[in-house]
């Protein structure tokens, strides 16, 4: 019976460690099946209400905030999907076949 593990990824460095820590802990096994999992947080509908209100009239540069958080969220999703891919080569390259090894993300919902 083939072993499931289950590894949590997210954009930190504390990530890859745990990558590297299963890789190094199941070289070479063959028979095991690893989920690398990370959930992408979405904005809170109570946010989204907000947007909804007038704020350029109370906060100066709303607009422009509001597309820093945007920019901010982008880079965070493009390196978690960069952890992903490089914790399966890390587990690739200790001889855990690809096919094995099976990235999953998901979008967080309120």
């Amino acid at each position: 019976m083939a072993k499931k593990i289950l590894v949590a990824m997210d954009a930190s460095e504390h990530a890859m460690k745990a990558a590297r820590y299963v890789a190094e802990t199941l070289k070479g096994c063959k028979d095991v099946k690893i989920t690398l999992f990370s959930v992408i947080p979405e904005v809170s509908a109570a946010f989204k209400t907000l947007v909804g209100t007038d704020f350029a009239s109370i906060i100066p540069d709303f607009e422009r905030k509001l597309g820093d958080l945007a920019t901010l969220r982008h880079k965070q999703e493009a390196k978690i999907e960069e952890n992903l891919e490089q914790a399966k080569k890390i587990l690739e390259d200790t001889g855990i076949p690809g096919k094995n090894i099976e990235i999953a993300v998901r979008r967080k919902k309120e």
